[in-house]
């Protein structure tokens, strides 16, 4: 059996996961994951609709969008850039 492995109901949907805690593969999958990718597990592993994950999946889209918008604003008032230095970039792309 695989270390980790998707349930599936009758129909073919997927309805949880299975950890195979016995296989010695495990651990070392587990102990490769960091505390935020376990918590996703724990969640689908109750199982979880598609609709619900691809809104789960534009959440996170726009989470991680925010987090890099907001990381380049830090930059940008960090290096005093203007107007002039985005023209800047964008002549010499």
């Amino acid at each position: 059996m695989e270390t980790i492995q998707y349930v599936t109901d009758t129909k073919g949907n997927n309805t949880g996961l299975l950890i195979d805690l016995l296989n010695p593969k495990t651990e070392k999958v587990l102990h490769n994951l960091n505390t935020v990718q376990i918590d996703f597990l724990k969640l689908f592993a109750g199982g979880i609709s598609k609709k619900h994950l691809q809104e789960l999946k534009k959440i996170v889209v726009k989470y991680l969008t925010e987090k890099i918008l907001d990381n380049g604003d830090k930059i940008w008032e960090e290096k005093n850039y203007s107007k002039e230095t985005f023209n800047t970039f964008v002549e010499n792309d």
